[in-house]
């Protein structure tokens, strides 16, 4: 869904239409059709805003479930969308219970972690419920939230922007698996839960000095996260970042839009880099080496190393591992095997002592 309507002009809609039907609920084996209008909260795709309002339509290929029974989808956008069902349906009392869920089943949804931003809102989640009469009409309201992103640039130069990240709190849920309690209209328990959503560009999209129309939009679970921070990472197509953090002053309340203003110089873009960085400390619960030994020591006896400390000569000076009894044919060595693979060997300055040069592991400090 793309438009809103104004709310007087939606309900004058909807009465009108009832005034042109008989009263009666679709029998079982049956074809017949619904009739879902846009109200203030519908949604399924959003289009050009006006002022602070989102309007919205239906989008090609959208469908609904009454109880377990799926429409067919709808071929075209429109402002007043028919759904046609055939067979039995579910009626809860006086009325039919409409679910929009593209993504899960009728009442079980599901907000994905993973979203694109050239789809409607429903393929990455979105999800309504409604009460259609005995005239099958319904208004849809949404009871998932929505992030609104308003990103924009002042430079013509700029790399286009690929993904957008966002990263709750690890105990906050803004996407994953839940039920939707439509007699209390409450959500139940998430599974799968994830703090984390990517909204992708594809292969990206050129960020403007100013939006006419809505840049892009995110679909969470709704959450509470007022005075909590969300990181905020942006991804361009060179490899280059931009990373904010948002304290929010609001929840993420069911159908309604948190809107994220950001306006992104290059100057303040950051490059991943293109290298892994691994640190070698000598510590020895950093230590990945397998275990070896130094033949030469306390009269070919041998020591095996099996951590860093194991190195350490007692004592430091004239010690026998790093003067080995001025051993001609082995030597003091060590490797960070599965780390840096940095590697050391004593030289052979007249023996393989540490007289003649190199690297020795000591506790010295300071």
């Amino acid at each position: 869904m793309k438009k809103l309507l104004l709310l007087i002009s939606t309900v004058a809609l909807v009465s009108s239409c009832a005034m042109n039907e008989e009263p009666e609920f679709a029998p079982a084996s049956e074809t017949y059709e619904f009739i879902g209008y846009n109200g203030v909260q519908t949604r399924t795709q959003f289009g050009e805003p006006t002022g602070t309002e989102i309007p919205f339509l239906w989008s090609e290929g959208d469908y609904i479930w009454i109880g377990s029974n799926q429409s067919e989808p709808i071929a075209e956008n429109c402002e007043e969308a028919k759904f046609s069902f055939t067979g039995s349906l579910s009626i809860v009392g006086d009325y039919y219970p409409v679910f929009y869920n593209l993504t899960g089943e009728h009442k079980n949804a599901k907000v994905l972690a993973e979203q694109s931003a050239v789809n409607n809102l429903g393929e990455n989640g979105d999800f309504g419920f409604a009460k259609a009469d005995e005239y099958r009409v319904f208004m849809l309201e949404h009871r998932t939230s929505y992030l609104w992103f308003n990103t924009t640039t002042p430079d013509a130069e700029m790399p286009k922007l690929t993904s957008i990240t966002v990263t709750a709190a690890d105990d906050i849920a803004l996407a994953g698996k839940s039920v939707f309690d439509y007699e209390n209209e409450v959500w139940s328990t998430v599974t799968e839960g994830t703090n984390e959503v990517v909204l992708s560009f594809g292969e990206g999209v050129e960020l403007q000095s100013a939006n006419e129309d809505i840049f892009a939009t995110m679909v969470t679970l709704p959450a509470t996260i007022a005075n909590t921070d969300l990181t905020i990472k942006y991804t361009f197509d060179d490899g280059s970042t931009y990373t904010e953090v948002k304290t929010p002053t609001v929840n993420l309340e069911i159908g309604q839009t948190l809107r994220i203003s950001t306006d992104i110089e290059k100057a303040d873009l950051v490059k991943e880099p293109s290298y892994e960085l691994r640190i070698l400390t000598f510590e020895d619960q950093d230590g990945k080496f397998e275990p070896y030994t130094l033949d030469y020591v306390n009269d070919y006896e041998g020591k095996e190393i099996k951590k860093w400390s194991d190195l350490i000569d007692s004592p430091q000076y004239m010690g026998p591992l790093t003067y080995g009894n001025n051993q001609t044919d082995a030597m003091y060595t060590w490797w960070d095997e599965g780390n840096t693979e940095l590697m050391h060997t004593f030289p052979d300055n007249y023996a393989y002592c540490f007289w003649g040069g190199g690297h020795a592991i000591s506790n010295y400090w300071g």
